[in-house]
Formats: C-alpha cells, sequence, structure tokens
C-alpha cells in the first residue's frame, strides 16, 4: 500500500495539469501531456501512460494531424496489455474501434469494438457494452448495412431497459432514428428522433436536442410537411440562438430557406438564405457551408428572374470551390452560369459556360451532376436555330435521365447479386479450407465451425434483403416494386434457414421445419399487410429431418405458392383461408398447399402466364427430382411429391 500512494497521488496530479492546460489550448494540452509520458515511464505506469497516449490521439485528431492521431493509438495498443485490467483493455479496443471509424475504415472499426465487447462481456461492465453495441450500429449504418445497424441498436436497447443509462439511452435513439431515415422508414424514424429529443432536454443537452429537431424537420422537408418542418426548424433556431451557438444558427436559416424554397416562397426563402450568408461571411473556416449558401441564393435569384445577383452570387461559390476541387459542385456553378446567361439571351457566355463545366468533369464525377448541364445545353441550342446540337443533347439529357433511374432497378440490383455470390463462395471456400486442417478435432469444435459459417451467410441475405426493401421502398413504379419485393421475400426465405441453423447451438445440419414454414408464412402474411386476424391459417406439418439444401429448395416452394396465395386469392374475401401440408410418408415426401380464393380466372391466369414464380417452382421441383401438380378445386392447390432421401 505504500508504494501504491504517491503513484495515485501522481496520477492525480498529471489529470489536474492536463485538464489546466487544455483550458489554455490543444497545443498546450499536447505539450503538457509529452511531459507526462516521460514521467509515466520512469514510474512504469502503463495505465497513466495509456490514458495520456490517448489523450494525445484525441488531441491531434482536434489539430487534423492524422498521422500523429495514428502515431498515438498505435503505440497505446503497443504497450504491455498484461499491466493493464480488463476494463481499461476494453476502453482502449473501444476507443480504437472510434479512431478507425473517423478513418472510413468500417470493417476495422467494428473488428476492435468487438474485441471491447468480449471484454466487457466477460467483467459484466454493462454501461461499457452497451456503449460498444451502439457504436457498431453506427459503423453499420455509415456502411449502409442498415439490417446489421438495427439488430445491433436493439440489442443496445433491450439491455437499456434494465439500466438509467439517459446520456447513452438518448444517443442510441439518436443514431436509430438517423439510421430509418436513412431507409426512408419515416414513421419509426420521427418517434425515435424525438424520444431522443425528449431526453436530451431532461438532461439539459439543448446542443444535441437542436441536432434532433433538424433531424426531424428534414424528414417532414422530405415529405413535403412544410409546417411541420418549419416548426422544428424554428425550434432548433431558437435552441442556437439561447445557446450563441452562430454555427447551429447558421444551418437552421438555410434549412428554413430550403423549405420555403421548395415550396416556392421566394421572399421568405430569400430572406433566410441572406441571413446565412451574412453569418457564414463570419466564419472563414467554413468555406465550404458559404459557397453552398450561395449556390441556394442563386436557385431563389433564378426564380426571381434577378439574373445580376444570380451571376453575382454563382461565380463568388465558384471561386470558392475552384479552390476546394469539388468537380460535382463546380459543375453545378458553371451550369448554373450557362443557365443565367441563357436567360439573359447571352447564347455565346452561356455556351462557354456550359462547355467548361463539361470539359472540367473527372471520369468520376457523378452522372446526375450533367443533367442540369445537357437540358440547358439542349435549351440554347434549340433557340439558336442549331437544331442538330441541340437534338444531340436532347438524345443525352434523356438518355442519362433513363439511365439513372433504370440503374436502381437493374445495375445495382446485378452488383448486389455479385456481390453477395462472390461472399457466399468465399465463405464456402474458407470454411471448406479449414474444415480439412480440423478433420482430427472433436466434434463440437466442428459445429463450432458450421455455424460460423451459417452467421455469415446470414448476415449476407439479411444484408441484401436490407437493401432489396430499400430499393423497393424507392420506386415509384408498382410492377417494378413487386418485382423486388419478390425477391426479397425469396431472399428471406432462405436467410430464415441460415438464421435457424445459427442460432440452434444444438444442430448446424437440421432445422425445425413446421416451425420454419409456420415463420416464413406469417412473414408473408405481414409483408403482404394482412394481420394474423384477417386470414385462417391451417397447418398440418410432420416433424422429421431434412438436409439443408433440400430445406431450402422446399422453402422457396412455399413461398412461391404463398405469396401468389396472398397476392391473388384474398382480394375482397369474407373469408380467407389458407392451408399448408407437409406429410413424411415412408421416405417420401408430399408438400400440399390450398386456398379459398374467391377469382380462379386470377390464379389460373398466373399459374398458366409462365410467371417467373411458377417457373422457378418447376425448376427447384425438379432438383427434388419431384412430381408438380397444378390445379383447381374452390381455390389454388399446389402439390409436390419427392424422395427424402
Amino acid at each position: 500500500m505504500s508504494k501504491k500512494a504517491p503513484n495515485l497521488s501522481i496520477q492525480e496530479k498529471i489529470r489536474a495539469e492536463l485538464t489546466k492546460a487544455l483550458s489554455v489550448s490543444v497545443e498546450a494540452a499536447i505539450a503538457k501531456a509529452l511531459q507526462a509520458v516521460d514521467l509515466c515511464k520512469k514510474l512504469g505506469d502503463i495505465p497513466m501512460k495509456l490514458e495520456v497516449y490517448q489523450n494525445l490521439g484525441e488531441w491531434y485528431g482536434k489539430l487534423g494531424n492524422d498521422e500523429q492521431v495514428g502515431f498515438y493509438w498505435n503505440k497505446s495498443l503497443s504497450l504491455d496489455t498484461s499491466k493493464l485490467s480488463y476494463t481499461e483493455l476494453a476502453n482502449l479496443y473501444k476507443n480504437y474501434g472510434v479512431y478507425w471509424a473517423h478513418q472510413k475504415q468500417v470493417d476495422k472499426a467494428i473488428y476492435w469494438t468487438q474485441k471491447a465487447i468480449d471484454f466487457a462481456t466477460t467483467i459484466e461492465e454493462q454501461q461499457l457494452l452497451i456503449n460498444c453495441m451502439a457504436n457498431i450500429g453506427v459503423y453499420y449504418t455509415h456502411d449502409r448495412q442498415f439490417a446489421l445497424a438495427k439488430e445491433q441498436f436493439d440489442k443496445a436497447i433491450q439491455l437499456l431497459q434494465k439500466k438509467n443509462y439517459k446520456e447513452l439511452e438518448a444517443r442510441i435513439f439518436l443514431n436509430l432514428g438517423i439510421m430509418l431515415k436513412l431507409q426512408k422508414r419515416y414513421e419509426e424514424a420521427i418517434p425515435a428522433l424525438l424520444k431522443a429529443s425528449n431526453i436530451q432536454e431532461q438532461l439539459g443537452n439543448k446542443l444535441i436536442q437542436a441536432s434532433c429537431f433538424n433531424t426531424v424537420a428534414n424528414i417532414y422537408t422530405n415529405i413535403r410537411q412544410r409546417e411541420l418542418a418549419l416548426n422544428y426548424h424554428q425550434k432548433a433556431l431558437a435552441i442556437n440562438k439561447q445557446l450563441n451557438d452562430t454555427t447551429g444558427v447558421l444551418s437552421s436559416y438555410n434549412n428554413i430557406g430550403e423549405v420555403w424554397l421548395m415550396h416556392e416562397a421566394y421572399q421568405k426563402a430569400l430572406a433566410c438564405f441572406t441571413e446565412a450568408y451574412h453569418i457564414s461571411k463570419k466564419l472563414p473556416s467554413h468555406l465550404e457551408q458559404h459557397a453552398k449558401i450561395q449556390s441556394n441564393l442563386v436557385r431563389v435569384y433564378l426564380k426571381l428572374n434577378d439574373y445580376v445577383n444570380a451571376k453575382k452570387y454563382a461565380l463568388a461559390s465558384l471561386a470558392i470551390r475552384s479552390k476546394m476541387n469539388d468537380s460535382v459542385a463546380i459543375l453545378t456553378d458553371y451550369s448554373q452560369l450557362g443557365e443565367i446567361a441563357f436567360l439573359e439571351h447571352d447564347y455565346d457566355n452561356a455556351a462557354m459556360y456550359l462547355e467548361k463545366g463539361r470539359s472540367m468533369v473527372p471520369e468520376d464525377t457523378p452522372e446526375y451532376a450533367l443533367l442540369m448541364n445537357y437540358n440547358t445545353s439542349l435549351q440554347l441550342y434549340e433557340a439558336k436555330g442549331e437544331f442538330k446540337l441541340a437534338l444531340n443533347y436532347c438524345k443525352r439529357y434523356s438518355s442519362l435521365k433513363d439511365k439513372l433511374y433504370n440503374q436502381k432497378l437493374s445495375q445495382q440490383l446485378t452488383d448486389l447479386q455479385v456481390k453477395y455470390e462472390t461472399k457466399k463462395k468465399e465463405n464456402e471456400n474458407e470454411w471448406l479450407q479449414r474444415q480439412v486442417s480440423l478433420e482430427k478435432e472433436n466434434k463440437e469444435h466442428i459445429q463450432f465451425l458450421l455455424r460460423e459459417l451459417h452467421h455469415r451467410v446470414k448476415n449476407n441475405l439479411q444484408e441484401l434483403s436490407s437493401l432489396l426493401s430499400l430499393q423497393a421502398n424507392s420506386l415509384d413504379d408498382e410492377y417494378a416494386r413487386n418485382i423486388i419485393k419478390n425477391s426479397e421475400h425469396r431472399v428471406v426465405a432462405m436467410n430464415m434457414i441460415h438464421k435457424e441453423l445459427y442460432l440452434d447451438g444444438n444442430s448446424t445440419t437440421s432445422i425445425d421445419i413446421p416451425i420454419y414454414i409456420q415463420n416464413l408464412t406469417r412473414y408473408l402474411l405481414l409483408s403482404f399487410g394482412y394481420s394474423n386476424a384477417d386470414i385462417e391459417l391451417h397447418f398440418d406439418i410432420d416433424k422429421f429431418d431434412l438436409i439443408v439444401d433440400k430445406v431450402i429448395s422446399l422453402g422457396l416452394i412455399v413461398n412461391e405458392f404463398v405469396n401468389n396465395s396472398f397476392k391473388h386469392a384474398f382480394v375482397d374475401h369474407p373469408n380467407p383461408r389458407l392451408e399448408i401440408k407437409l406429410k413424411c410418408i415412408k421416405e417420401q415426401i408430399v408438400l400440399y398447399v390450398k386456398d379459398n380464393g374467391l377469382h380462379p380466372d386470377v390464379n389460373l391466369h398466373e399459374a398458366k402466364d409462365n410467371s417467373f414464380g411458377l417457373k422457378l417452382i418447376n425448376i427447384l421441383s425438379r432438383q427434388l427430382k419431384g412430381q408438380l401438380q397444378l390445379d383447381y378445386d374452390n381455390g389454388m392447390v399446389g402439390s409436390i411429391t419427392f424422395s427424402r432421401s
């Protein structure tokens, strides 16, 4: 005890000196911390040295010195970890995850945070554990892996129910709301954000409360609820003024101006943008925001037919963005200048600006940035009577517009499919290689590896399902949306199998088939907007083992039959009923699906039309070497018989 007391007092002294230095400046704190490192070396105080290293990493980050940030994080990890407690290790790994997140390396951020979770779980440090889960949810959100992010947030919220970590709870609901907003799940996002706002108000964290209000307002802007959007932006503005937060006030005025501009209240928009402009002029470190506000002023002056001021602010914005090498913003500025010159009938300068904008576009510039340029160009050359050029830009504009629309439906889905298949193959190969090297090890270890494989496949399928859902919700075309939703249902049917294989600790090769088919049917019921009380479901399913490949084929067949019933059979039906039987008789499996649909012509049309669903059923039946029958008997009847072996 006599040896520890001086060290403790020295630690307290170091912390006090660092706090005092930080109150002067970040540079002063760094200088004092470097002195503290030398003292810790002399004392051999590893935990205190770790604390100082992490402070140095944080403070160099505030100065934008990424090289020194990385240096001190690596120094932290090079320390003798045997001298650190589990709590210190968990915090080290959590903070290292934050570092990698700032470097936009999500995989590394998740890896280190997961290591922190392992230690926090061991020592039952609940607050740290919840914090780490919330961090991983944020990292997955940044990587647009929304299903995985939601899973982490849900786990954290479940653990929070028995705790009183209000600040942490507010942070989780704020990030959950942001994630749901990105998915355009606005009805779920708003309650989460408002809950975060209420907690922040209780805690007196006005600045974060204002951020919540801004996010809610942006949602209402997206769904064109003007009054609600303005209401929450005004609340945020009032808080920012109260806190004398100049940056927050600037953002609020700009946000309110964009709402008024969207709703064609141009004078009110102009007043807000002008106020924001005068504030941004006083903030030399906010050049990007200053240029954005000037670009907004261009938009509103164009609507007011004030071409002199529109040109003035477009040139000013261009001057800033040219120094920042922002190619998309530069193209926008040149396109705006071209539009202004065209509206002033200054066709030569219009052509010059439009051409200059196109000439400065690098190959990796997003194509959407060219839309305005092409549209103005076709109008310009039509006005000049140069119809060949006008036709050329008309074709470019129409082609690009169609391409951008169709890319969301075709190219993205193709990329997702390739990505999924590649990852699945890589996981399978990795598992096979590991299996060869572990053949002589015990069964429990092999079971663990199989569960790991199903876990990875489950995660890939869940990511694909989430992205398909996001794609479907963003489409206006009903036919295209139905195609995507059908694909989503097929992915979920496969994912349920891998999920059960992963969660069932006793088996990695078989699943509870009755539970699986009932869960799949009820998922489809809810996805079509029905409730459990709307449709009478009857199940008669034997419990038997079946290899995973056959279960997947069987699940996809059930998915197609049930999809057909929910989509076509029960429209305006007073007493809808669906019956599913699956019997195992002397090594023969018999699947029987029947509905009592009122519209046999619709169902038979679906069957006879050689739809993709029916084609898939035929392909899967052949894979199972089964006999397929499809008929109508007071409803649609589908059955297939195949061998269990």
